[in-house]
């Protein structure tokens, strides 16, 4: 490759985080549009291309990790060093889903049940004919196994939806839909 050293660094560390981010559970996702300008890149979108940037390209946006990635990670087994029924089946259902469209976005309400109780709830909009790098998180916590993913812009044309809950033992349940 026709690169820096400092180029070929950002790629190749950027890419074991990532894959790192994958062994930990992370799905790809792509930043929101405030976070670019603030923070830069996801490094579970395309920020395993653009890890430390910043430095040796002063002003150019560089990774970090988004918060619905921090937010699946804070019960991760690595993390909270307990396994705490990591592996029991829980037998975890959304009920009372709820979807309402104004305006270009979408509020998705409802609830979750399951043994182990949820602390969170991600919702992951993916656009037609991208990969899922492109694809735009939205958060909520659990209240009582309630939850509501407020004003999630849905572009245009078919979009796949997975709405994934975070449990306190580390363990995830995701279900999609696709919407035209």
């Amino acid at each position: 490759r026709d690169q820096t050293v400092a180029e070929f660094n950002s790629f190749y560390l950027g890419g074991i985080a990532h894959e790192l981010g994958h062994g930990l559970g992370l799905p790809h996702e792509c930043q929101a549009p405030a976070e670019t300008s603030r923070l830069g890149i996801s490094l579970m979108g395309h920020g395993n291309l653009t890890y430390r940037r910043n430095i040796w390209q002063p002003g150019a946006p560089s990774s970090f990790l988004s918060e619905s990635a921090a937010v699946r990670l804070m019960s991760h087994p690595l993390v909270t060093k307990r396994q705490r029924a990591r592996f029991e089946d829980d037998e975890t259902t959304f009920r009372d889903l709820k979807a309402s469209y104004s305006a270009g976005a979408m509020t998705l309400t409802g609830k979750v049940e399951s043994k182990i109780p949820s602390y969170a709830v991600i919702a992951y909009v993916d656009p037609e004919g991208r990969s899922d790098y492109d694809a735009r998180t939205y958060l909520s916590k659990v209240e009582d196994g309630n939850f509501t993913l407020e004003q999630m812009p849905i572009p245009k044309g078919e979009v796949v939806i997975r709405v994934t809950t975070c449990r306190m033992n580390g363990a995830t349940t995701t279900f999609g839909a696709s919407i035209e």
